[in-house]
This record gives C-alpha cells, structure tokens and sequence, in this order.
C-alpha cells in the first residue's frame, strides 16, 4: 500500500498572505497526511489544512506564538521522515524582516 503524503511550508497567513490560495484543497486531495514544515504564522492556517487532512507540523522561525516543535519525526509505513524549518538562524530572519517591511519580497516565491 502507498500512503500519499502532502508537504508545505512558509504560508506566512496573515503575515505575507491573508489565506491559503485557493488551489490548496486541490493540491492535497487524496493526500493521508499533511506536513507543514514551519512558518505557519497562524493556528487557523493548521485549523484549514486539518479539514483536507492530518497535520504534523513543526515551528518555523516566524512562528513565535504557536506551541509546536522546532523539529520532529513522523512515521509512514515504516518510513521515518525528518521534519524541520531549518530557517539559517535568527539574524537572517531579522534582515528578511526588515528587507519585507521595505517591500522587497517577491510574492511569487511563496506561491509556487
């Protein structure tokens, strides 16, 4: 049996985006578990992706509010899969900041 996992990461809602793009649904259909490797931003973000599917997830660096781990390890089928956000420390996250506060992010880069 193959067990279809659905990976995401870096939603940043509210943060970059007001809400998951529409095609998310889509994206995951028939998907048994959901990861979500950090920059969630918001629980109502989880809350969504939990009504597609499952959802193991891990704290990114812009996840300061929410409870989760930095890291963790999910089991499929015997296969042990490492799940990190791996977001190279806090003092580039703190120059992305301000870089996107200038408005120099591009937006496409988190749509793909």
């Amino acid at each position: 049996m193959t067990t279809l996992v659905g990976v995401i990461a870096d939603t940043h809602v509210p943060q970059r985006l007001k809400c998951l793009p529409p095609g998310i649904a889509r994206a995951f259909d028939g998907v048994a578990l959901i990861l979500h490797a950090g920059d969630i931003n918001s629980q109502c973000v989880l809350d969504e992706l939990e009504r597609i599917a499952p959802v193991a997830a891990v704290a990114g660096n812009a996840d300061l509010w929410l409870d989760l781990p930095r890291s963790r390890i999910v089991q499929v089928e015997g296969c042990r899969i490492g799940l990190t956000h791996g977001h190279g420390g806090w003092r580039r996250y703190f120059l992305d900041k301000f870089r996107d506060k200038l408005g120099h992010y591009d937006l496409a880069r988190y749509l793909r």
